[in-house]
């Protein structure tokens, strides 16, 4: 159960942050406060399907159904068209966009409800692959000002949003870093991104020091069993 009494009894949030991982990294993570963050380029080399994506951080799609090619003749300057196409996307990458490092947290997300059992929103495949543990932030606003500072002391740029799910199969125009295919909807991801000056393309490690006092941590397979209970003080 997470009571809401654990806030100071003051404000219901509006969702909560988890982290899946294994238990010897999701410990780690909660007493040092360190978040790895691989830059968006790297999702495009992973091959697992909960993991991978190939169209990771493209900055635009565009869609080439009903394009005709053509090709130019040197010597006469003549178009020759060669065929239509049937079935085609162009994906356009901007570097800058794909060096943003990037925290992926699931969002759990609960508005005004009469049923308290939040968790079953949480579907399996949500920590498919990603471990059997756990980190649940109750106290997302206090985690975000923490990152928020480190960043500001760091000197990085830095932002965060849930990610929007949409059919990129059939999209034409702008990607980004916070759209994804809806094939990864279940993962109700949430976004931590930040710019690393240096823009090297390599890995970050922003650490915010120990997070206990605002985090819990639970295995994994009981995430669908979440409780909110709003306790009165």
């Amino acid at each position: 159960r997470i009571n809401a009494s654990l806030l100071g009894g003051r404000v219901v949030p509006h969702h909560l942050l988890m982290k899946f991982a294994k238990r010897h990294r999701i410990e780690a993570l909660q007493t040092t406060g360190e978040l790895y963050m691989q830059p968006l380029s790297a999702y495009r080399q992973i091959e697992h399907p909960e993991r991978g994506d190939k169209r990771e951080g493209a900055l635009e799609v565009r869609n080439l159904n009903g394009g005709v090619i053509r090709i130019k003749r040197e010597e006469t300057d003549e178009w020759l068209e060669l065929g239509e196409i049937q079935s085609g996307q162009a994906v356009h990458d901007d570097p800058n966009l794909q060096s943003l490092n990037v925290y992926c947290m699931y969002c759990l997300k609960f508005e005004e409800t009469d049923d308290p059992k939040i968790g079953q929103k949480i579907e399996e495949r949500a920590h498919d692959g990603f471990g059997d543990t756990a980190l649940l932030v109750f106290d997302v606003r206090e985690f975000l000002r923490r990152v928020e500072t480190r960043c500001q002391e760091l000197g990085y740029g830095y932002s965060r949003a849930t990610v929007d799910y949409i059919d990129l199969d059939s999209h034409d125009g702008t990607v980004g870093p916070l759209r994804k295919d809806l094939r990864f909807a279940h993962q109700s991801e949430f976004r931590i991104l930040v710019g690393n000056p240096n823009r090297d393309g390599g890995p970050l490690k922003l650490v915010i020091g120990d997070i206990s006092d605002i985090s819990t941590i639970i295995e994994a397979e009981r995430a669908s069993n979440l409780i909110f209970q709003v306790v009165e003080n």
